[in-house]
């Protein structure tokens, strides 16, 4: 979910702290918590780091986290991004003055189990908490979450465990071991 927010860095602040860390009181009430089973598959799971990495364009993720640690980050923590900041004269050559108006886009990142109608009104509530009740914000677009880490990863676990009780060998339907779905 996008939003632009007309404002100082000061509510920006209020809203994650340097690592991305959401702050906002009941952000997350509503998200999906994984499973103990969830957790335990992603730390089997064979993720390569290095190619999450490489393909997001970064050389480390801004969160201290390797590993199992840093995929489970990745599915199952919401993110707060601030995109861009605009303030002030931007034009060619200087203009001195104190700008009227700055702006900010950010986006959030919403897990599945949050509606983001819901988020908007708790970022609203939680600027006007903070003493920013004043501040124009300003919804741009969405994608509602799914709840796709249950779609993609109960399967692939039921499977699992179906394979380690039931090796293919014994079996004459298991043509593709779960570790190469």
């Amino acid at each position: 979910r996008s939003v632009t927010i007309a404002a100082s860095p000061d509510p920006l602040n209020t809203m994650r702290d340097q690592q991305g860390k959401v702050l906002i009181p009941g952000w997350t009430r509503t998200a999906m918590r994984p499973t103990k089973e969830m957790i335990a598959y992603l730390r089997k799971a064979e993720f390569r780091e290095k190619d999450l990495l490489k393909a997001w364009g970064i050389n480390a993720p801004l969160v201290k986290k390797s590993g199992a640690a840093l995929l489970q980050h990745a599915m199952f923590f919401p993110t707060c991004t601030i995109c861009g900041f605009k303030s002030g004269y931007l034009g060619p050559g200087t203009k001195t003055g104190n700008p009227a108006v700055a702006s900010a886009k950010v986006d959030f990142r919403v897990l599945p189990g949050m509606k983001t109608s819901k988020q908007l009104a708790i970022l609203k509530r939680h600027l006007k908490a903070k003493g920013f009740g004043d501040i124009d914000v300003h919804f741009h677009d969405a994608l509602e979450p799914r709840q796709a880490v249950h779609e993609v990863l109960n399967p692939v676990i039921r499977a699992d465990r179906e394979e380690t009780q039931h090796p293919a060998g014994d079996r004459e339907d298991a043509a593709v071991h779960p570790r190469q779905v």
